[in-house]
């Protein structure tokens, strides 16, 4: 099982995973984008990935958002 999240590792693995850029979740987030990178980088660690695709594969199978 993977380390826990936080909430907000959480929300910005979700907004990657719906497709949107590093641009789109800083300004939906209203937080930098180097805060999103940073956010990004912890999760990409904790759960020992490396890509979006596995990011997004983690988001759907972890029930973080639909497949729609």
């Amino acid at each position: 099982m993977p380390p826990p999240l936080t909430w907000r590792e959480r929300e910005v693995t979700r907004l990657f995973a719906e497709g949107c850029s590093t641009q789109q979740v800083a300004k939906r987030l209203h937080i930098s984008t180097k805060t999103v990178a940073t956010h990004r980088a912890h999760v990409f660690r904790k759960l020992n990935i490396s890509s979006l695709a596995e990011l997004t594969r983690f988001a759907v199978k972890h029930g973080l958002t639909p497949l729609d």
